[in-house]
């Protein structure tokens, strides 16, 4: 009351460390701000007030100084890694995170794509699960990454890849169903190939056999046609597939 903050002498003190070095000089109105560094525990801080004729007065709260901060961890359950999706179709993204520090509620979480860039943040339970539904991800390969950050700015960021499209569309021209051919005879093999968004000489084929395995990939040229002939096929009744891969994963078998 006959003082002004100024004029008043003040100590900072923990139960853990002592006193700690003072060098703030409050403000006119009455307000003092410093930093320190404490140790790892629990403090018992004090403040401590002198005023010019030596009267006291004494402030005190608890706080836990933790040790170096953790990462946060974080997880991706769902999709799982390689799986496609039709185009336009609603991705529901699952993770998980966590920290040692800063309460699930506080941990700021990020989903992103290598292509379409920030898709959102989602929610977060409060057993750590995160969850983000998405539709409209543009076609082509994803890199999805979830990403964690704590309150110490430290980060964690899981990835995986998913793939976004429509299927390719095989169609089996020769050889026909139930055709009779002689052992070493030449057995002639036709199909067309087509894709949505990519050409169809880069679309992968695989030609395989119940009784022979895979004999052949021959794939199609650029028109989407793809012809070639076999001799080598063992005696038997042989049930011919012909499965069509492209870029990101999606197949069409024809049989």
């Amino acid at each position: 009351t006959e003082d002004s903050a100024e004029e008043l002498t003040y100590t900072w003190s923990s139960t853990r460390d002592g006193e700690l070095p003072a060098t703030a000089v409050p403000t006119t109105t009455g307000l003092v701000t410093e930093d320190f560094f404490l140790t790892e525990g629990e403090h018992v801080l004090s403040l401590n007030v002198i005023d010019q004729t030596g009267k006291t007065a004494f402030d005190t709260k608890t706080i836990t100084v933790l040790g170096p901060n953790n990462a946060p961890l974080c997880e991706v359950i769902s999709p799982t890694d390689q799986e496609v999706f039709l185009t336009g179709e609603e991705v529901v993204f699952v993770g998980r995170a966590s920290d040692a520090e800063t309460g699930v509620a506080d941990l700021q979480i990020s989903w992103s794509s290598d292509l379409d860039g920030f898709l959102g943040a989602g929610t977060i339970a409060a057993d750590g699960e995160v969850e983000l539904s998405f539709a409209g991800l543009s076609n082509g390969l994803h890199s999805i990454s979830l990403n964690v950050v704590d309150g110490a700015e430290e980060t964690c960021t899981s990835t995986i890849q998913i793939g976004v499209g429509t299927p390719p569309e095989v169609v089996l021209i020769e050889p026909l169903s139930d055709a009779v051919y002689s052992v070493g005879e030449s057995v002639s093999f036709e199909a067309t190939v087509n894709d949505n968004e990519e050409a169809a000489n880069v679309i992968l084929l695989s030609w395989e056999s119940d009784v022979s395995g895979i004999f052949s990939t021959q794939g199609a040229d650029s028109s989407g046609v793809v012809s070639f002939g076999v001799n080598s096929l063992s005696p038997g009744v042989h049930n011919i597939s012909v499965t069509a891969t492209d870029s990101i994963g999606m197949t069409d078998v024809e049989t």
